[in-house]
């Protein structure tokens, strides 16, 4: 083996290697379980990607301004097994997000509680959250 080849080899372990762990975190490395939220607002697009389901939400504040917020959930084949599909979570549906607020990131949050107008609610804790939400919490 030359030693050109052992360098590039050895680039493209490190790279892989560092793509992957930062594609993982802790839930306590990235969010504050003490800093809750809940907000009403409408879904603008969902993210249907591994390892996270990313939901992109639109809610106006109390001056009327329209803010971005993008929450954090589960990969989407265990968010499927709970029942939450593609035609239940999408663009345009009005939503109330319940969550804890990302430590250093604005406007990012882990989503806990996903709330529907027609009264039916979705709980999907972060499995790294120390506390299962309950429905009933709302």
């Amino acid at each position: 083996m030359t030693p050109r080849f052992f360098g590039i080899l050895l680039t493209s372990a490190l790279l892989v290697g560092t793509t992957a762990a930062e594609a993982h975190h802790s839930f306590s490395a990235t969010f504050d379980i003490d800093k809750k939220i809940t907000l009403k607002g409408t879904v603008v697009a969902v993210r249907w990607t591994n390892p996270h389901t990313m939901i992109d939400v639109e809610s106006k504040d109390g001056r009327g301004q329209v803010t971005k917020w993008t929450f954090e959930s589960l990969p989407p084949g265990v968010l499927f097994r709970k029942g939450l599909t593609t035609s239940r979570l999408k663009a345009g549906t009005a939503v109330t997000m319940t969550g804890h607020l990302a430590r250093n990131t604005p406007n990012f949050a882990e989503v806990s509680l996903i709330e529907f107008g027609d009264a039916e609610a979705f709980c999907v804790p972060a499995s790294g959250s120390t506390k299962i939400c309950n429905v009933e919490e709302r």
